[in-house]
């Protein structure tokens, strides 16, 4: 009863900001129960046109008139700012916030880190779910979008990316625009209700709400999520490939640092189909903290498996900046070291040089003609030398009788003369 208790009275606020991200919101709310949705935007002709059930915030009219902000991201951050209190009021109380937006336009890419830092000193746990500009849309948008992601980053607990441009792996180039953007917020949609529900419904092996906050305890982790069903006696395969094909989402799942996991099926699931889709998700990283529940369903909907994946960060993470902060040292120490060997260069070359001169001069004096009393001089030095070296040895016996022995002794008179 307690567990119940906790369950129901989890509250979750899904927050569209701007026209993108209002429009997915929109369609969120049709799919989605137990949720509250709100819809934030200067727009207030866009407002309008979304369902009755999401809860409408019209902001800056003093700045924007009630029109777009232009792609202007700093007239967005300055309409928001100014409605930080109204902001605070709506988002007090919550344990989860998902914000939603399109970044690379004005109101989503300017107010939506506003929300999201509101959001993060009320100490909500805050997801951000985010599209990209299309490569069509111009190099200034993508710009815009990235310089807002890096101010989100640092008030969300785990963000997703989506990039507008993989809807061309799902859809045909001959889809219509409206369309188009129909399947993306499909999947959106179907994703999150499945993990909505998580929390909401209990199941043999339940996963609630703590096992969520487990799963984002950290700030500004990289987050993956995915629904996969399948009949038939190959299901689990079935299954497994495609929840581990991520067509939208820019994710490496096999470096994950969590995983949570949830098998749904009927009465007719066997161990052996749980053994092995838990395997898979345990093999993707030996390391990675695992949850995993398991929800039955009716007798009547037998045959179908389904399975919720939620991965949250990247294990290499950490290595890598670590090896980007050496790499980023190296060159430095290179530069030094460089320099260092340059000005080792130039002494050597220096000393080579004065070497050569003096070698030179060497050979110069050697050139020069020497007096008879310098030649005098160096003959009696070299008799010097001579004499001495036959100090210190005595004559061998076979010298003693021959002429070098009177010579000798000419040498030693000559010295005590």
């Amino acid at each position: 009863m307690k567990n119940r208790f906790l369950i129901k009275n989890t509250k979750i606020k899904v927050i569209g900001i701007g026209g993108g991200g209002s429009a997915i919101v929109g369609q969120l709310a049709k799919k989605i129960k137990k949720v509250t949705f709100l819809a934030a935007n200067t727009d207030v002709q866009a407002l309008r046109k979304l369902p009755h059930k999401v809860y409408k915030f019209k902001f800056g009219q003093d700045l924007t008139h009630g029109l777009g902000t232009g792609m202007n991201p700093e007239l967005g951050k300055s309409a928001a700012e100014k409605e930080k209190q109204r902001i605070k009021r709506i988002l007090k109380g919550q344990d989860l916030c998902i914000f939603i937006a399109s970044l690379g336009g004005g109101t989503g890419s300017g107010a939506t880190p506003v929300f999201a830092s509101v959001s993060h000193e009320l100490g909500n746990i805050n997801l951000g779910i985010f599209t990209l500009p299309f490569k069509f849309e111009g190099e200034k948008r993508v710009q815009i979008a990235k310089e807002a992601l890096a101010k989100l980053k640092q008030h969300l607990n785990a963000f997703l990316v989506i990039q507008n441009q993989r809807i061309f792996k799902v859809i045909d180039k001959k889809t219509s625009l409206e369309k188009a953007f129909f399947t993306l917020n499909k999947i959106l949609a179907d994703n999150l209700a499945s993990l909505v529900n998580l929390i909401y419904e209990p199941g043999l092996i339940n996963i609630d709400f703590a096992d969520f906050k487990t799963m984002l305890d950290e700030i500004g982790e990289k987050f993956y999520f995915n629904t996969a069903e399948a009949k038939g006696p190959d299901r689990v395969d079935t299954v497994i490939k495609k929840i581990l094909s991520p067509v939208l989402f820019d994710f490496n799942i096999k470096t994950a640092k969590k995983i949570l996991f949830n098998i749904t099926a009927g009465d007719d699931l066997k161990m052996k189909e749980v053994e092995q889709i838990s395997n898979t998700f345990s093999n993707l990283n030996p390391y990675a903290k695992i949850i995993f529940g398991v929800s039955l369903l009716p007798s009547s909907k037998n045959s179908t498996l389904k399975v919720t994946l939620l991965v949250v960060g990247d294990s290499k993470k950490k290595k890598i900046k670590s090896k980007l902060a050496e790499e980023e040292k190296k060159p430095e120490i290179k530069k030094k070291e460089k320099k260092e060997e340059i000005k080792g260069k130039k002494v050597k070359i220096k000393v080579k040089r004065q070497k050569k001169k003096k070698t030179k001069k060497k050979t110069k004096k050697q050139k020069k003609r020497l007096s008879a009393l310098e030649i005098k001089k160096a003959l009696q030095e070299e008799e010097r030398k001579m004499l001495a070296e036959q100090e210190k040895w005595e004559i061998p016996a076979f010298l003693r009788r021959s002429p070098w022995k009177e010579k000798i002794k000419a040498l030693t008179r000559r010295k005590k003369k």
